[in-house]
């Protein structure tokens, strides 16, 4: 088996991203198979890879922004959800992560300043639930 650099193709199994693990197969010196994969699909695909990184690699494969369905970006906190087998993950775009935050950074400071620290828990969660509702019109203008 060999890997080749070539870009500007996309993968073979995803036909999304592309591909940039290319893999050529040779049995008695002449090529059997040639496949171009993208990191997530050639991790998925891998043999010898943790289950939790082909989780994480198909789950990212497959993913789309719950906002806006766009590309989403992978961070630390929702590569761990998915390893972990969390059920509740939200993918989402650089662009609408920025907005989200923005929106509940503004929230926060509005009405997170004269609240107990058992008062907290009650306002993010009331707050994720109105930046919900922001994103969504946020992303239909």
């Amino acid at each position: 088996m060999q890997h080749s650099p070539v870009s500007g193709m996309l993968c073979d199994s995803c036909h999304q991203l592309e591909a940039n693990h290319h893999i050529t197969t040779c049995v008695d010196g002449e090529v059997v198979q040639k496949r171009d994969l993208c990191p997530e699909c050639f991790l998925a695909s891998s043999p010898d890879a943790p289950a939790e990184s082909k989780r994480l690699a198909t789950a990212q494969r497959v993913a789309r922004c719950v906002y806006c369905g766009g590309q989403p970006y992978l961070c630390g906190t929702v590569g761990l959800a998915v390893a972990r087998g969390d059920q509740n993950v939200k993918f989402v775009c650089i662009p609408c992560s920025i907005e989200h935050n923005r929106y509940l950074q503004e929230r926060l400071q509005e009405d997170g300043s004269a609240l107990s620290q058992q008062e907290h828990p009650d306002l993010l969660r009331k707050l994720n639930e109105e930046a919900d509702q922001h994103m969504k019109e946020w992303v239909s203008h």
